[in-house]
């Protein structure tokens, strides 16, 4: 599945786009994982929504983060060969 999310960083909006797994682990595999590991965020759920929610809330921290050192845009051309990254954000 894919997560999109649009950033806004210097008056762009910038849209983004990476590959997320689902799956299902833990003991008696009741819990439910994301993985992104093209931006290297993972986190769980005790549901799928709950597990996406989650993914969601660590997608923005992440953004939030990157954004605060003023390098997004640096980070999005790094990653660009593992994930989707609208042309206007160069």
């Amino acid at each position: 599945m894919k997560q999109s999310k649009l950033i806004v960083s210097n008056n762009k909006v910038i849209s983004v786009s990476a590959p997320v797994y689902f799956f299902r682990a833990g003991k008696n595999k009741k819990t439910i994982f994301a993985d992104c590991p093209s931006l290297a965020i993972s986190t769980y759920g005790n549901s799928l929504k709950h597990a996406k929610s989650m993914f969601q809330e660590a997608l923005d921290i992440w953004v939030e983060h990157i954004n605060s050192k003023g390098n997004i845009i640096s980070v999005l051309k790094e990653l660009k060969k593992s994930i989707f990254v609208s042309p206007s954000a160069f």
